[in-house]
C-alpha cells in the first residue's frame, strides 16, 4: 500500500505564482512531495478606472486585488479590510493599514 502512493504527484491547479507558493510550503513539511504544475488560469490586471475615495475603507477578497490596485498606480494609503492573513500582509506592503479576518 505504501509503494503505490510513491509513485504519485499532486498536481496544482491554481495561477503559477500562487502554486509555487504553496509547493514550498509543503516542501518545508515534507520534501519528498512530488509537485507538477497545471495552472488553469492567470490572473490578468485590468485598467481601474476609478480612484477609490482615499480616505475609505476598501475589502480585499485576494492578494491578487491587492496586487491590482498596486499595478494600477494608484496610492491608496487608507484600510483594507483583507480575506486571510497572506492578503493582510500583501496590503501593509503596499502601505496599507489592514484588518485581517
Amino acid at each position: 500500500m505504501v509503494q503505490d502512493s510513491l509513485n504519485k504527484a499532486l498536481l496544482l491547479t491554481r495561477p503559477l505564482n500562487a502554486s509555487k507558493r504553496f509547493a514550498d510550503h509543503l516542501h518545508s513539511i515534507n520534501s519528498k512531495i512530488i509537485i507538477e504544475y497545471g495552472p488553469l488560469f492567470e490572473i490578468i490586471y485590468l485598467d481601474i478606472l476609478k480612484e477609490p475615495a482615499l480616505e475609505k475603507k476598501l475589502i480585499f477578497t485576494s492578494s491578487n486585488a491587492v496586487e491590482s490596485l498596486k499595478c494600477s498606480k494608484i496610492k491608496f494609503k487608507g484600510t483594507a479590510i483583507c480575506v486571510g492573513s497572506y492578503t493582510a500582509k500583501k496590503a501593509r506592503d503596499s502601505g496599507m493599514t489592514s484588518i485581517s479576518s
